[in-house]
């Protein structure tokens, strides 16, 4: 619906697809609460986009404020904009390209030519970094690697 009306609005594709982008990644109001794991709030920023999160919360204060409801929801989205403003704010990986390794090294350890696969594991990796940033070593990704089963992924 949103992309109907932007496009009839003659808005640009840019911005079309943004809105989208938004409204995909966009929580129920009652998901939102202060209390919400470090973990929890990186795998956020990583659907919306670091890029993004600023927009996404004042997409979601508006969606809040739309339903007349200015409660503890209100007070718990300003305090996780906050802590993901921290998180970004610090040189975490929050995009596969951010990791200790890179497709070379997955093609090469495993044998594989580009494609799909590679993409998965890279994935795969990239979520056990958002659970836990201290993975992100060769090292660590190396042996991680070592005790995966590539026909899980």
């Amino acid at each position: 619906m949103a992309s109907e009306i932007t496009m009839r609005l003659k808005f640009s594709k840019g911005v079309i697809q943004e809105v989208g982008h938004l409204i995909r990644h966009h929580l129920p109001m009652t998901s939102y609460d202060a209390r919400w794991s470090a973990e929890s709030l990186r795998r956020l920023i990583r659907r919306v986009g670091p890029k993004n999160i600023d927009r996404f919360f004042l997409f979601s204060r508006a969606d809040i404020l739309s339903h007349g409801m200015k409660d503890h929801r209100l007070d718990a989205l300003v305090k996780l904009h906050r802590r993901a403003k921290k998180i970004i704010s610090r040189p975490l990986p929050l995009e596969t390209t951010h990791l200790a390794i890179g497709g070379e090294e997955v093609m090469e350890i495993f044998g594989l030519r580009p494609g799909p696969k590679v993409g998965k594991i890279l994935e795969y990796l990239m979520d056990r970094v958002t659970a836990h940033p201290e993975l992100n070593t060769e090292e660590k990704l190396l042996a991680l690697l070592e005790d995966m089963d590539i026909g899980k992924h």
